[in-house]
């Protein structure tokens, strides 16, 4: 594959056996030093566009290099105590886990990562992310479950949820917590299973 430097034009030459089942990968310019991000699918969609990467991601991260197998999960939470209690909830489910409390990293990632779960914990912050979700193509939104947590409003309010544009709203002082979260997961499963059997028209 060639890609070609967004800062200095370069044209680097990577060899294809070392990216072989990568999507994204991060390389470093040999003439200028800028990090480069890569994304194989869209370089693959529009070859003439997408060969002058853009600059606009932060490049001060990379990919997260979850385990084959594994599913993701994506914390912006805030409340340490909450935190820690939903991090050993999902350790305990077999999730690969990345909590974040910066916006600039958060929104890096979402460039960088395709998650399978989120928590975002309502703030000014949250909103940016929110708006940066409802963006995404319609295929990655459907398979990514976005849980909220507030405190203005009622578990399971289906009209929050809408409105906010996530899967499930749960207020974090309501109680039973975990348990909650346990049946967000199972009611996603079960949407997602009955999606696709109604894509492939069984």
């Amino acid at each position: 594959m060639i890609v070609k430097c967004n800062n200095c034009d370069k044209k680097i030459t990577i060899p294809d056996e070392k990216i072989k089942g990568v999507s994204k990968f991060v390389v470093k310019c040999p003439k200028c030093g800028s990090r480069i991000l890569v994304d194989k699918a869209k370089i693959d969609a529009d070859p003439e566009t997408e060969r002058a990467l853009s600059s606009k991601v932060n490049l001060d991260y990379e990919p997260d290099n979850v385990p084959l197998g594994k599913k993701s999960a994506f914390l912006f939470v805030f409340d340490p105590r909450l935190s820690i209690e939903i991090e050993d909830f999902l350790q305990n489910q077999g999730y690969f886990i990345r909590n974040v409390q910066k916006i600039e990293e958060a929104l890096a990632r979402f460039a960088l990562n395709n998650y399978t779960l989120m928590f975002l914990e309502e703030s000014k912050d949250t909103d940016r992310l929110l708006a940066e979700i409802n963006k995404w193509p319609l295929l990655r939104r459907r398979e990514t479950n976005v849980i909220l947590l507030g405190e203005t409003g009622r578990d399971f309010d289906q009209k929050l949820a809408f409105l906010k544009g996530v899967n499930f709203y749960l207020n974090k002082k309501s109680g039973e917590l975990l348990l909650k979260i346990k049946q967000c997961l199972d009611e996603y499963e079960s949407y997602l299973t009955c999606w696709k059997r109604n894509e492939k028209g069984t």
